[in-house]
């Protein structure tokens, strides 16, 4: 344990294990140690072994291994559905196993920010009683588009300009990113972004990757 521990509360962060969203939610990591806040980000081994030196006063702790698995290489040919099974699988385990360490050591989380496009975390969080909080890695405008897909309120595919998001202006089916505009090019990249949304409701914050000023009319 630390000699002189001078942090209030522990915060587990667990970002969905690619560098565009380790990116965004490291970074809102320093700003949580800054503020005098215990806090242990969360990956894949390989991802961690490069990872130490620019996470400043974040901690790093990693999960299972994205590549050696129980003395086996994962297959090539896996797919990204049993991919992403296997993913939750072991990675749901790997945390609480993590939080259980942490807690044992003397660091008991208080709170897991995960990443949205990992709802199940959330499940996580509840079991072991933590506050569970959502971190959105992309603008709000692109997760608006998302949620109202999402909810229905446009139809696919899309065809139409789109004029039913709050707060943007229209937008021409071509400018939405090609897994929205074309829906079978990569449908599970398109699944895991829409069912972010799934069990929203279960998480206790939601923090959103932004600035007021300049999405200040779609986040509102």
């Amino acid at each position: 344990m630390d000699t002189e521990a001078s942090w209030e509360s522990h915060i587990l962060v667990f970002p969905f294990p690619v560098q565009s969203h380790i990116n965004p939610m490291i970074q809102f990591s320093k700003c949580l140690a800054s503020k005098g806040l215990r806090v242990t980000l969360a990956t894949t081994f390989l991802l961690t072994t490069s990872m130490h030196a620019e996470a400043g006063p974040v901690r790093i702790e990693s999960l299972f291994d994205d590549i050696v698995e129980g003395g086996g290489i994962a297959k090539e040919t896996e797919s990204h559905g049993d991919r992403m099974k296997r993913y939750k699988e072991v990675g749901a385990k790997d945390l609480q196993k993590l939080i259980e360490k942490q807690s044992r050591l003397g660091y008991p989380v208080k709170c897991l920010l995960y990443d949205s496009v990992i709802p199940w975390a959330s499940n996580v969080a509840k079991e072991l009683g933590l506050v569970g909080a959502a971190f959105y890695t992309q603008s709000c405008s692109v997760n608006a588009i998302y949620y109202t897909i999402y909810k229905g309120l446009i139809p696919t595919p899309i065809e139409e300009p789109i004029t039913a998001v709050p707060g943007l202006p229209v937008i021409e089916a071509e400018d939405l990113p090609s897994f929205v505009y074309k829906i079978d090019s990569y449908p599970h990249i398109l699944s895991m972004v829409l069912n972010q949304f799934a069990n929203m409701d279960d998480a206790d914050w939601h923090f959103l990757n932004t600035f007021d000023k300049l999405e200040d009319e779609v986040w509102c």
